[in-house]
């Protein structure tokens, strides 16, 4: 998972060890617990969704692993090395992007932003 995943880059960012990685061209679309609880808080509350619905989740932007983890080592102000291409990429792995217009028309409004949910990861781990 997405969240197993920046924990331990933070990990070994924090103590400037290397990074084995993928070349990191897959796309997610990362979201802070928090924000996914506010949002099915919103809807158990105002919202008159009946039976099943399939309801996509995320910020509705997708940033490459690359670019997550290259943020992260920048923030943490790392000396880690980061080997881009030295793990093979897994087959048939698929790129992420919540589509979120449903939450955009109940004027729902994230607590985080991308990078400002990267942030409070790094804060936590100094």
């Amino acid at each position: 998972s997405s969240e197993r995943f920046i924990k331990a880059c933070l990990v070994k960012l924090k103590n400037d060890e290397t990074l084995l990685l993928t070349e990191g061209t897959q796309i997610r679309d990362m979201i802070r617990v928090e924000d996914v609880v506010e949002v099915i808080a919103k809807i158990l509350k105002d919202t008159d969704f009946k039976g099943y619905q399939q309801l996509c989740l995320g910020y509705g932007e997708a940033h490459s692993i690359r670019e997550t983890v290259e943020y992260m080592k920048k923030g943490m102000k790392s000396k880690s090395e980061l080997c881009f291409g030295a793990l093979p990429m897994r087959q048939g792995e698929q790129d992420s992007v919540a589509d979120i217009n449903w939450l955009k028309d109940m004027g729902y409004c994230f607590r985080y932003s991308w990078k400002t949910g990267i942030d409070k990861e790094m804060e936590d781990m100094q």
